[in-house]
């Protein structure tokens, strides 16, 4: 599907807002309100928006994000389905994706420490461990996500970050129940969630905005799905060497003003540096790796790349019960 420059200028803004005033987004993209909310609805009824999601700065709230990367003996349609059944009806896993390469299947588990780790993935894979060939687990220690600047390179510096905490932030249960909402949709409106939690609209709102300044919501995201637009979701694992800390913060800097790079992640475990990023096709993925290794000799031990073929679920930053 093409979509016009309006299109790609309301994914561009929409994204890290998407509760923000649709007047003041109308006016960035130069439309009327009733256009915009038009266009917006088609976006959605294409399925090129196929979900809203909130950034959760989970670290904060001591949580880890582990990534368990899945190779299987076999892996056909119905093992497929399968495999994502039963893991649609465990909390704490927020990513679910099949994938193109040299792993089958992703799966996202947010935990506290490995024991708790251990004992959430041993659940989400019982009964497939006689299919599982091979298998590695990274931790997310930080991140950052740019805008859709594959859509719209337009210069644009911000970008959201999740860090480690330097205190341990304690929710009661009305923000808890806040987050869930909002990690499943972030346009959910104050009277939408008010009444499940039956609280006032504004008592929601007060709540919202000072989870904000704790920075523990990160931004409104929207999902926005980049195959229906012809490009592929890669990830790049970056296998660095005698990389300092000055090094690997100017890498990442570099990595974050390319137009096709959405997000860099820094790991413990399989890689240094997780890249995802939207490519046309794999040629492009190659112009783009002989930059950065151009930019930055001798300094890249190895790479690779997978592709993201499908993400089950809107992602959930908050997967919990």
């Amino acid at each position: 599907m093409k979509l016009d420059q309006l299109d790609k200028k309301i994914l561009f803004h929409f994204d890290f807002n998407t509760r923000g005033s649709l007047t003041k987004l109308a006016k960035k993209c130069n439309v009327s309100k009733q256009t915009l909310s038009y266009r917006i609805a088609q976006l959605e009824k294409n399925n090129v928006i196929s979900g809203y999601y909130t950034d959760i700065n989970v670290s904060k709230l001591g949580i880890s994000i582990y990534l368990v990367y899945l190779k299987f003996l076999y892996f056909d349609k119905e093992t497929e389905e399968k495999l994502v059944q039963q893991l649609s009806n465990k909390f704490q896993v927020g990513v679910l994706a099949s994938l193109e390469g040299k792993w089958d299947f992703c799966i996202g588990i947010w935990a506290k420490n490995p024991v708790e780790y251990e004992k959430i993935y041993n659940s989400a894979i019982e009964g497939f461990e006689p299919l599982i060939r091979n298998q590695s687990i990274m931790i997310e220690t930080k991140f950052n996500y740019s805008k859709p600047k594959v859509l719209l390179n337009e210069e644009n510096f911000e970008k959201v970050t999740m860090d480690q905490p330097f205190e341990e932030y304690s929710l009661d249960n009305i923000n808890k129940k806040i987050l869930e909402e909002l990690s499943k949709n972030s346009r959910e409106s104050l009277v939408e969630i008010s009444q499940k939690l039956s609280l006032t609209p504004n008592a929601i709102k007060e709540r919202i905005k000072k989870l904000k300044r704790d920075n523990i919501i990160l931004s409104h995201r929207v999902e926005i799905n980049y195959h229906k637009l012809g490009f592929s979701h890669y990830r790049i694992f970056l296998h660095l060497e005698n990389f300092s800390n000055h090094e690997e913060n100017k890498l990442t800097h570099f990595l974050n003003s390319l137009s096709e790079i959405t997000s860099v992640t820094k790991t413990i475990g399989y890689c240094s540096l997780e890249i995802r990023g939207y490519f046309e096709n794999v040629e492009n993925v190659y112009k783009v790796m002989n930059i950065i290794r151009k930019e930055f000799p001798k300094k890249i031990k190895e790479h690779e790349t997978i592709i993201y073929r499908k993400f089950h679920s809107t992602l959930n930053y908050f997967p919990f019960e």
